[in-house]
């Protein structure tokens, strides 16, 4: 055991000073974020998959590269990046499952029921097979699924909910969260997510 020299110990006892202390609101303030900024994803095909959301989301594939770990494709959009990765271990036939141990959805907030009428619409134009505009006591969703069954939901909170001030920014962009049971994780289309053509 090495000996304990002034400089450990004056660690020690400033350790010991600050667990004392009540935390300032300072200290306990969460820093700011700007919401989520890019989101990586596993997926069979990078290029399909790069495919869909530069469609879905105006976006542009911005590299594409092969590395030790397999094919990646990262694409910009004007308010996320988006990362795809296929892993030597990732078979072709896998699918999205969000009852594992991982991601449940994408939840992309939006303003009002307006926009989110606005982007059923742009589902519909894409051939993107959604849930349409559910309303309940969390809010209004839409629903929909990538080709390798990553559940999609676009979320407006309902007018009433006062959202913490700390959130206003990040309600903005994407955000990664629980989904009231029985939405967009659970929804099934009936046909293929692609669009035609």
């Amino acid at each position: 055991m090495s000996p304990r020299g002034p400089a450990e110990r004056e660690l020690r006892q400033s350790r010991q000073v600050n667990a004392s202390q009540k935390p300032s609101e300072e200290v306990v303030k969460v820093p700011e974020l700007q919401g989520v900024g890019h989101i990586a994803l596993t997926v069979t095909d990078p290029k399909r998959s790069a495919d869909f959301y530069n469609r879905l989301f105006d976006a542009q594939t911005f590299l594409t590269v092969e590395d030790e770990i397999g094919p990646l494709t990262i694409c910009v959009s004007p308010s996320m990046m988006f990362g795809f990765r296929r892993h030597t271990s990732t078979g072709e036939a896998d699918r999205f499952d969000p009852a594992r141990v991982g991601l449940d959805h994408l939840g992309f907030h939006v303003t009002d029921r307006q926009q989110l009428e606005a982007w059923q619409m742009r589902l519909d134009e894409q051939g993107v097979t959604n849930s349409g505009i559910i309303e309940d006591e969390s809010g209004l969703h839409l629903n929909a699924k990538d080709p390798d069954n990553i559940a999609l939901e676009f979320f407006s909170m309902p007018p009433h909910v006062e959202k913490p001030e700390g959130r206003k920014k990040a309600v903005a962009g994407a955000e990664i969260g629980m989904m009231p049971e029985g939405m967009g994780s659970t929804f099934e289309p009936e046909e293929d997510t692609e669009a035609e053509g």
